[in-house]
């Protein structure tokens, strides 16, 4: 706990030629791990390494977004974003040691501002078409109509037709 304390922030600044460039360094942690971003790996004799990066740093802040309450995505997305990187980081085996222990590398559920705790198989799920355009009708639906016509998009219509080529609809005006 004392060296963790006594620990000094140092900035570390890395640039690469395009964003493209690996960084030679890898992160772990984040909000849904209820931890930091931490440094798990860096590359021998890389750019990182001859900047003082070391395994089990703690990045604190990066371009000035701070990194004390940030989720794993977003960091590495604002870590991959641009060429010029300065990094303020601080050791901190004790809690980097703990983090590995406790997560075993599967992230922990973390509630949504609303309360509920997010499914991550449930943005990879497909709604029901025909439901999701009836929300963003404003006018209401004469459904005798909407049967003649083969329904929402009509029996003509190119969208149904280009959906049912890509299989994202049933061929059938009936389902």
């Amino acid at each position: 706990m004392a060296c963790t304390a006594k620990a000094r922030m140092r900035t570390v600044t890395l640039t690469r030629a395009t964003r493209e460039e690996m960084l030679h360094f890898s992160i772990l942690g984040g909000l849904e791990r209820n931890h930091g971003i931490f440094i798990t790996k860096v590359q021998p004799e890389s750019k990182a390494a001859e900047a003082g990066l070391k395994r089990g740093d703690q990045i604190l802040e990066v371009n000035g977004h701070k990194f004390q309450h940030i989720y794993y995505n977003k960091a590495l997305e604002i870590l991959r974003g641009t060429t010029h990187l300065s990094v303020t980081v601080r050791s901190n085996l004790q809690e980097f040691k703990e983090m590995l222990r406790t997560s075993k590398n599967t992230p922990r559920k973390v509630k949504r501002e609303d309360g509920n705790i997010p499914n991550p198989k449930q943005r990879l799920s497909v709604p029901d078409l025909e439901s999701t355009l009836s929300v963003f009708q404003t006018e209401p639906v004469d459904e005798k109509k909407t049967e003649k016509r083969g329904g929402i998009f009509g029996s003509n219509s190119r969208l149904r037709k280009a959906l049912t080529r890509i299989n994202f609809m049933p061929k059938s005006s009936n389902g």
